[in-house]
């Protein structure tokens, strides 16, 4: 089981669109494909800095300051730290981009963890995220016909 935080966008559609799960601890892919994570969750902050960063490694790789060995050492050190901050920075950036932190909760995936917060909402029916979704639901079995 992962732990995930929950936000929801501070609005009053309430959609589950707005719901984003940000998963606890160290992150494969901010690791791996640390520009495109960071492009993906529309961080432009931290992309001019990773930018500035690498552009200052280039600067003293051409002036020989520094060797490749000493390059690829800092370049793995800066990816393993992106790693382990990044999901705490998305945390932060959704925090700053009118979300609001709705807890904690547990789930196999991302997918299971946001229909257990989903069902966890609807059971509290004077919640607006539970009357939206519970609206959507009906409007969708509407549609249906029953034999």
């Amino acid at each position: 089981m992962k732990l995930y935080n929950s936000y929801l966008k501070k609005s009053k559609t309430g959609l589950a669109e707005d719901l984003i799960l940000v998963k606890n601890g160290f992150s494969y892919p901010a690791f791996f494909f640390t520009p495109l994570w960071i492009i993906h969750h529309k961080m432009w902050k931290e992309l001019s800095a990773l930018i500035l960063i690498f552009l200052t490694f280039y600067f003293l790789n051409q002036k020989t300051l520094l060797n490749s060995t000493d390059i690829f050492s800092i370049y793995f050190s800066l990816a393993l730290m992106v790693g382990v901050n990044a999901n705490y920075w998305y945390s932060e950036l959704l925090s700053s981009d009118n979300y609001q932190f709705m807890g904690c909760i547990f789930g196999k995936s991302s997918e299971a963890a946001k229909v257990k917060f989903i069902d966890n909402y609807l059971r509290d029916e004077k919640n607006d995220f539970a009357d939206s979704i519970f609206d959507v639901r009906k409007k969708l079995s509407e549609n249906y016909f029953t034999i």
